[in-house]
């Protein structure tokens, strides 16, 4: 226990390690995997890009976490696979959906590898997880998100709208650890995301910040008003490409 002299915040360096333990935790917990942003949004989220790409043959979840998303879309009748790097939550997912047909199965995955034959996918949907990446996680795991795509296959990615990161630190007080509390390491821009996209071997379709609403379909358009009149961006930010070449 430090004392109050050699109390020093300091800041936490996110190994795969680290993210392992916070996210197994993390869907382990019942109450805290209710605030999953795929458990809140998912709905929206399958309505947005159905928007710009119809959602049919198959689609990959990778980094699908306890499995929210999934669940939404084969509740849609959309054959869907999952991957993920917690352990816990394959496990979980596995055991929860393991008796719907349109669920083809969750498995555990790594920055390197996803346990996928090529040409897999259809779509791969990506939500709310390159904020967590650094550059070597985001290069390796996009090549292999491209990898399990079929020719001309889709890419979606979802993640926060110019995040300010600093705005979400929280300190741990018995350690002086800090970090960000749901372990954002990344900040993106319709930009910065493009570009890297676009070095990855894909053709965007879009990419725009959104709004994934919490409301029901026919108030999304006042939800959406809400920011215009304050002049407020968008606080979602949504990347649809095209696996290029062979």
């Amino acid at each position: 226990m430090h004392t109050s002299d050699d109390f020093k915040p300091w800041m936490l360096d996110w190994t795969p390690t680290h993210i392992q333990r916070f996210w197994d935790w993390l869907s382990n917990d019942p109450l805290l995997s209710q605030n999953y942003f795929s458990r809140l949004l998912g709905d929206a989220i399958i309505d947005e890009i159905e928007r710009h790409v119809p959602i049919t043959g198959t689609v990959v979840d990778v980094g699908a976490g306890p499995g929210y998303l999934v669940e939404r879309l084969v509740k849609r009748g959309i054959s869907t696979l999952a991957v993920d790097t917690s352990s816990d939550s394959v496990g979980h997912l596995n055991e929860r959906l393991r008796q719907n047909t349109s669920f083809k199965g969750a498995y555990v995955s790594t920055i390197d590898s996803v346990p996928l034959v090529d040409a897999t996918a259809d779509i791969a949907i990506i939500v709310e997880t390159v904020e967590h990446m650094d550059a070597y996680a985001f290069t390796h795991v996009l090549g292999e998100v491209r990898r399990i795509l079929r020719p001309g296959g889709h890419v979606v990615v979802t993640t926060p709208n110019e995040e300010n990161l600093h705005e979400n630190q929280i300190m741990c007080p018995n350690c002086g650890c800090v970090f960000h509390k749901v372990q954002h390491i990344r900040s993106w821009s319709q930009e910065s995301l493009s570009a890297e996209m676009l070095k990855l071997g894909f053709t965007p379709t879009m990419c725009a910040p959104v709004l994934f609403s919490i409301y029901n379909k026919p108030l999304r358009p006042l939800h959406r008003l809400k920011f215009t009149l304050r002049r407020a961006k968008l606080p979602h930010l949504m990347y649809i490409g095209k696996k290029s070449g062979a």
